[in-house]
């Protein structure tokens, strides 16, 4: 498998191919020869045309080969409009931090970021740099994230119009002050007012809520739907006792 995914990578870039989406995971069996990623940066065009990297787990063995291939990445392409951060460590090196940090900021139009953060407080810069896609970023998946105040730079975001919570702290909806037309928040426990200055700031633009959770103040929250003046698609998972 080793020499097969090497030879793989260097036929590609070789034959002038170029990526328009990246799903990649530095898992402990992945070795890329150093030849890679010379060629990487020697053949720019592979990632010039890449619109959405995806990221997973980076082992602790393969930090090094990460961090290799994302010095191109960067230097290739400004053109991402989404970032997938799906296996986020706050352990990690912190050139890889650096690293993504840059990715985000250099992008001219970044529209869709999604992170899962293993329920981390410390996220190194990474949110904080969302800030520069302020006029750009239209929709924020939050996955298994507890508080931390960098996700204040979100409400920031001028055209930001999907916001996705999953599996994250309550304290997270205390400082997300947002009008937005799409809203999903899934098995999280539910700030009832937090929610409902969501519902006030988003007013009728808000077209799609969708709520799963078995959280008793669920009950509370669905008494406060009153308050929005246009119609609006709802998907509601109760508990089951209520």
């Amino acid at each position: 498998m080793y020499h097969i995914i090497n030879l793989l990578f260097k036929l590609f870039i070789e034959s002038g191919a170029t990526l328009h989406k990246l799903v990649l995971e530095f898992s402990k069996s992945l070795e890329l020869k150093p030849e890679i990623f010379y060629i990487f940066g020697e053949n720019k065009q592979f990632f010039s045309q890449i619109q959405h990297p995806s990221f997973g787990e980076i082992s602790d063995n393969n930090i090094e080969n990460a961090i290799a291939l994302l010095r191109p990445l960067v230097k290739s392409t400004k053109k991402i409009s989404a970032i997938e951060l799906n296996y986020y460590e706050f352990d990690y090196e912190s050139q890889i931090f650096h690293a993504l940090i840059y990715l985000i900021k250099s992008q001219e139009h970044l529209r869709l970021f999604s992170i899962a953060g293993d329920y981390s407080t410390e996220f190194h810069g990474i949110i904080s740099a969302l800030e520069s896609q302020k006029n750009s970023l239209q929709e924020v998946i939050l996955a298994t994230c507890d508080f931390s105040a960098e996700f204040e730079v979100l409400n920031k975001c001028k055209n930001l119009e999907t916001l996705r919570i999953r599996h994250c702290a309550a304290k997270l909806q205390k400082f997300l002050d947002y009008k937005v037309s799409t809203l999903e928040v899934v098995d999280c426990r539910i700030d009832t007012q937090a929610m409902i200055l969501i519902f006030e700031k988003s007013g009728g633009s808000l077209q799609r809520l969708k709520f799963e959770s078995e959280d008793e103040e669920f009950q509370e929250l669905s008494h406060s739907v009153q308050i929005l003046h246009t119609p609006v698609f709802w998907v509601l998972n109760f508990p089951h006792n209520l």
